[in-house]
């Protein structure tokens, strides 16, 4: 069953417990979503926020009839400018509210829950994929090309970044959560392309053409990301992620 913000809030303790109680004695999986995302809130308060969702995720849970659970983190864990590539045993050194908060979840689930049943702590780079919240940096930018012919990057567009599908991301979290496989993991496809990579395959996919007008670069952003997934790897077996020209045809 999907569970939303108005079946439940997260932020209140006998809300949450009663979720789990009404939910029975048959054992679930949980796949844990809820979180005040940094574009809606990167501050004190949206850390407090995130960290007391976990918190009582967790003391709802160890009480519950749970075997496993699926926690989504951020590769924002790893702050700015980690050594590369970023593997599950780079250093931590989130450097933003939303960066602390997800660390500090991980922490409180892998220390209440991870001795009692598989626990996985998923560090998203970034997903992409047509829908109807989508907010992800290629579906603004197919948006934005669409409606002015456009296409706004900061920088010179050469950093590397790697995203997602989200179908690609469902049928991992489903080949987890079937091998109850436990631990942390950066889910990327191991294969990073530059903006203006992305750029050139949205103009092929689309059959657009547009202009791309350079803005000044994100000084807190102005790094590469390059992932060894061969944690991942070892985890889900042999898995081939789809090519950025099929994830962009699905916003036709």
């Amino acid at each position: 069953m999907a569970v939303g913000s108005s079946d439940c809030n997260f932020l209140d303790a006998p809300s949450v417990h009663k979720l789990f109680k009404s939910l029975g004695g048959k054992p679930f999986a949980i796949i844990f979503l809820a979180v005040v995302n940094k574009d809606v809130g990167n501050s004190y308060s949206a850390f407090l926020d995130n960290v007391q969702m976990t918190w009582n995720l967790v003391s709802a849970a160890r009480d519950a009839n749970v075997e496993s659970i699926v926690y989504f983190s951020s590769v924002d864990v790893y702050g700015r400018a980690p050594k590369l590539p970023m593997s599950e045993t780079t250093s931590l050194d989130p450097d933003t509210w939303y960066g602390l908060s997800k660390s500090t979840s991980e922490w409180i689930v892998r220390e209440e829950l991870g001795s009692k049943f598989p626990t996985c702590l998923l560090r998203i780079p970034g997903i992409y994929g047509r829908s109807r919240k989508d907010r992800s940096v290629i579906g603004r930018l197919i948006a934005t090309i669409r409606k002015e012919r456009k296409a706004y990057i900061h920088g010179d567009g050469k950093l590397l970044r790697d995203y997602v599908f989200a179908p690609d991301l469902c049928e991992v979290v489903e080949r987890l959560v079937t091998r109850k496989a436990s631990g942390t993991f950066n889910v990327a496809t191991g294969t990073s392309v530059s903006l203006l990579q992305i750029l050139e395959a949205i103009r092929e996919a689309l059959g657009i053409d547009f202009e791309v007008v350079h803005l000044p670069a994100n000084a807190e952003r102005n790094f590469d990301m390059r992932y060894d997934i061969s944690r991942l790897s070892a985890a889900i077996g042999k898995f081939d992620f789809s090519p950025l020209s099929v994830g962009i045809r699905s916003y036709l």
